[in-house]
């Protein structure tokens, strides 16, 4: 055997034997609660087993290999050997029954939980209920001597005593504080004693109600919860069929609001297209009355032209050139101004560079005759 197959041998000889101490526990529990005397000479066939399980599986230290792993398979079935002639002298027990144990333990482990349950249940509420009696009596004591350390504070400076009057208010008011308590005390023990009197009618009638149910009334009841049964089938059947519609209708009612949508699209294409005929509608009149004037103006025009035409009356040639002629010599006259215009504007510049020379030169006297003078 490799190291693994070892090592996967032993895990499962520990699971099984957890496995065995498990179940021989459980067993023990049972055969205890059902005949201690049944449990009589088990512990000694146990260590029996167990002592000759190692004297013939025990080996040698100084053996390795093959020996370490004769002498586990020799303890493997030394164990499974003394555990088979050891069950095979008493009684076998089976699949079946190993259930039934288990599950009457199962069953005990269950009450006896629900009675753990119960039970700390109650004394959790009864811990509770003194720890908030306590908290109320702490309450109370710090009240007292916060009351009283008030009192001490009023203590006469003369006399060094507490006067009578203020521990007398105060011995009121604790009573009346004490009286209060107790009155709510005592409403809350009437409204708990209504509560339980309740509880326990509410038990009677329901004691009495199962005296008083015979074998016919529940087979009213069976019967009545059948019928019931298969109303409710059939309402839910018909459920199932108006959901059906339901869905179907709902199927319809996307589609049409899908074409809806798309018709309505349509629509709004139309009415845009609508809008812009009827835009370039008005355009095409205003175009057009602008043509109409523009042609009544055109035809007038023709006409004027027209009558202009018809009416015209050529001029005479000789006439014809002597308005040439007076054009020509009226050119040459402008021709000879302009050239006129031109001298005298150089000349003027020059009168004018003139000029300035002069003023230059006058100026320079002027400084040269103040500076003589100075």
């Amino acid at each position: 055997l490799s190291n693994e197959e070892l090592q996967r041998n032993v895990d499962f000889l520990i699971m099984a034997n957890r496995y065995l101490a498990v179940e021989n526990e459980v067993i023990q529990q049972y055969l205890s609660k059902l005949d201690p005397q049944l449990l009589i000479g088990i512990d000694q066939q146990t260590s029996q087993m167990t002592l000759l399980s190692i004297q013939r599986g025990m080996s040698p230290t100084s053996r390795r290999g093959t020996e370490e792993v004769s002498s586990i398979h020799s303890m493997v079935r030394a164990s499974t050997q003394l555990s088979t002639g050891i069950l095979e002298k008493g009684p076998r027990i089976n699949l079946s029954n190993k259930d039934d144990i288990v599950s009457r333990e199962m069953d005990e482990l269950k009450v006896a939980m629900d009675k753990l349950n119960v039970q700390s249940a109650r004394q959790r509420f009864n811990l509770k209920a003194k720890v908030e009696e306590m908290q109320d009596t702490v309450a109370e004591c710090l009240e007292t001597q916060t009351s009283l350390e008030q009192v001490e504070q009023a203590i006469d400076i003369i006399t060094g005593r507490i006067p009578a009057e203020k521990f007398i208010r105060h011995l009121e008011e604790w009573l009346k504080r004490a009286d209060l308590m107790m009155e709510k005390l005592r409403l809350r023990t009437l409204t708990m004693r209504s509560m339980n009197t309740r509880a326990q009618q509410l038990l009677e009638e329901k004691e009495e109600l199962g005296q008083n149910l015979t074998y016919i009334d529940f087979e009213k009841m069976q019967i009545d919860n059948r019928q019931l049964v298969e109303k409710t089938s059939q309402k839910n059947k018909h459920v199932l069929q108006l959901k059906k519609m339901a869905g179907q209708c709902n199927l319809l009612v996307t589609v049409q609001k899908k074409k809806m949508q798309e018709q309505m699209t349509e629509f709004a294409e139309l009415q845009q297209e609508l809008t812009d005929l009827e835009n370039s509608s008005k355009d095409f009149d205003a175009e057009a009355d602008t043509v109409e004037a523009e042609a009544a103006h055109a035809e007038d025009k023709f006409t004027a032209l027209k009558d202009y035409i018809t009416n015209y009356t050529a001029p005479e040639v000789l006439d014809y050139i002597k308005q040439i002629v007076e054009v020509n010599e009226l050119q040459q006259a402008v021709k000879v101004w302009s050239r006129r215009k031109k001298i005298q504007q150089t000349a003027l510049a020059a009168c004018k560079k003139v000029l300035r020379n002069l003023k230059q030169g006058n100026a320079m006297a002027d400084e040269n005759v103040n500076s003589s003078q100075q």
